[in-house]
């Protein structure tokens, strides 16, 4: 038998409600366009099996209202007279638009669930701890990961799309930041602020000539206190974009 909703197949007997579209199968409503003795000369079909039950129960109730005979056949198909196959596929059209626009909406409404924002809380606690130790090799790795993880997942509830992939760039650029300072000679004495071995002619800053300490730091090893790493302002950006939202 075929459900008069949807026009998918059940049991009779055995299925109490459709398996598609899961209305009950007692609330049977006739087709409007009964089957005649011709086969279906002047007949139409649509294949219907690609649409989604609310999406033929729907296309069935707009065809009902627009006065256009109709019935389901075994596919589902949908079958309507030939006189009216250009108002039906027009009418198909729209619907089927219709429906990939609430697709993309359902797409947009996704939630990410207790999994989303777990991984923006630990976010933020990660991004934290890294302000205060930017050289921890570990919480990069994990901001990493999560930011992967952020990028993977739907927004949670309450926070919009937009916001959410604002917050995956940003874990993102804590990583890229990292990158970049690890590519830095910082603190191998090199740099203007590095220790410098000096060549002892008395053309360094220093008047004893030892070219000790001749950059900024008067103990040469090539830390600032003063100077706020990449990585370390990237953090405290993503710190600072995820306090208000967890």
């Amino acid at each position: 038998m075929l459900c008069s909703h949807c026009g998918a197949t059940y049991t009779v007997g055995v299925n109490a409600a459709c398996r598609d579209c899961r209305l009950a199968l007692g609330d049977v409503k006739p087709p409007t366009l009964p089957e005649t003795e011709d086969g279906g000369l002047y007949e139409v079909a649509f294949d219907m099996s690609e649409w989604l039950p609310e999406e033929r129960i729907e296309a069935g109730l707009t065809l009902t209202s627009e006065r256009v005979p109709w019935r389901w056949e075994e596919g589902p198909v949908l079958v309507v007279r030939e006189d009216d196959e250009v108002l039906v596929d027009d009418l198909l059209g729209k619907e089927e638009g219709e429906g990939d626009v609430w697709e993309e909406e359902a797409a947009d409404l996704e939630d990410g669930g207790e999994e989303a924002q777990v991984a923006m809380s630990d976010l933020f606690d990660v991004a934290d701890r890294l302000m205060r130790a930017p050289w921890n090799d570990e919480l990069v790795a994990e901001v990493g990961a999560l930011a992967e993880l952020v990028a993977s997942l739907p927004p949670p509830f309450g926070v919009s799309r937009p916001v959410w992939d604002t917050i995956a760039s940003r874990a993102a650029a804590v990583t890229a930041a990292a990158a970049l300072t690890d590519g830095d000679d910082t603190g191998d004495g090199t740099g203007e602020d590095g220790t410098g071995e000096g060549d002892g002619d008395g053309t360094g800053d220093d008047e004893d000539g030892t070219g000790e300490g001749t950059g900024d730091d008067t103990e040469g090893d090539g830390d600032d206190d003063d100077v706020e790493l990449p990585v370390e302002g990237a953090a405290r950006e993503l710190r600072a974009y995820l306090r208000d939202l967890i």
